[in-house]
């Protein structure tokens, strides 16, 4: 069965979680072939936009499959954590991206919710970080993204007490923009699929980009950088400015998984 299912649509690159059977948790194939998709996006001209959620109405995603990793070593493990971390800082840094949960999110469920820059939630669903409950670390850029989305005080409420929450309160910590029905959930997520495409491109990227930045800037970096990135119009070549000037800025975000490992480890186990 095809565990991950893309289809790029008028310039809009549809990613669907496939495992329905298991919650569209992730295994290291899912996530191996989540985060290769992420990357060509980045370098596709045809993808503005990146639309990802998961198959069927129950679940948008539970989190890593721990049975399909329960016999990796600790390096494995840890190396497991930092691939899930690049599909986060992917959604997080890379093209504009939508999440939309169509329902039970958990885990990195909830970092790829926070990652996003535009959020939709079903109305049904029912979230939770409950990695404290089992006493372990909610790493793969959890707490790096949650604390610049929600904010100390939520993210402290939903990595510390592991306990569950319903759409309005997703709403409230910042990890929602829209709460829909069943009914409008898709039609909500490709009118603002269509929204965000329709914009400049390199507009686009140059604002998300300054949002990105200039919290790890001060107030006088953050206005050099703005006025820069202001005069996208004029550049020849739009993606390597945009990136020497990130460069030039020290904001980076570099990727830190070894996929090939991930897949030796899991193959040398599941033989």
């Amino acid at each position: 069965m095809t565990i991950l299912l893309p289809e790029l649509k008028n310039k809009v690159l549809y990613l669907t979680l496939n495992r329905p059977e298991r919650a569209n948790s992730l295994n290291p194939p899912l996530l191996a072939e989540l985060r290769e998709e992420l990357l060509k996006a980045q370098r596709d001209p045809k993808v503005k936009v990146i639309v990802l959620t998961g198959m069927g109405d129950k679940d948008f995603c539970t989190g890593i499959d721990v049975g399909s990793v329960s016999n990796f070593t600790t390096e494995g493990k840890v190396n497991l954590a930092l691939v899930a971390g690049d599909i986060a800082t992917l959604l997080f840094t890379g093209k504009p991206s939508v999440v939309v949960a169509n329902g039970r999110t958990m885990g990195m469920g909830g970092v790829f919710l926070a990652a996003a820059d535009y959020r939709i939630m079903v109305d049904s669903c029912e979230w939770s970080m409950p990695e404290v409950t089992a006493g372990i670390f909610p790493g793969a850029s959890c707490v790096a993204i949650f604390t610049r989305i929600c904010g100390v005080a939520w993210t402290r409420r939903i990595l510390m007490t592991g306990q569950k929450f319903s759409p309005e309160q997703a709403l409230q910590a910042n990890l929602a923009d829209e709460i829909c029905s069943k009914l409008n959930l898709y039609d909500s997520m490709k009118r603002i699929a269509r929204t965000l495409k329709s914009y400049n491109s390199t507009n686009l990227n140059a604002i998300k980009q300054a949002i990105i930045a200039m919290p790890e800037m001060n107030y006088d970096e953050s206005l050099t950088l703005e006025k820069e990135l202001s005069s996208w119009y004029e550049w020849d070549a739009p993606e390597k400015t945009l990136n020497n000037i990130i460069t030039n800025h020290s904001v980076q975000f570099t990727l830190k998984g070894d996929p090939d490992f991930l897949m030796a480890e899991y193959n040398m186990h599941t033989k």
